[in-house]
């Protein structure tokens, strides 16, 4: 596992702009723990909260969703 930066998350998301992302599957395919991931995404949305959306997961209790919100 290594570290990555938000800016690597947001091209990410901007890549896959319209699918919906767990912080598991996030980390799973960017290949990052899921405390590292999770810190990330909360900086983003805190800093630049127009690039981040958030919904509640409908497949797993108690977890939320990130998409690319930001212009292309």
């Amino acid at each position: 596992m290594t570290k990555i930066s938000q800016a690597e998350i947001s091209v990410f998301l901007k890549k896959n702009k319209g699918k919906w992302f767990t912080v598991k599957q996030l980390a799973k395919e960017l290949k990052i723990n899921n405390g590292s991931c999770l810190n990330n995404l909360l900086r983003l949305r805190r800093h630049r909260n127009k690039i981040i959306k958030t919904r509640k997961s409908e497949k797993v209790k108690n977890a939320f969703e990130y998409s690319y919100e930001g212009e292309q």
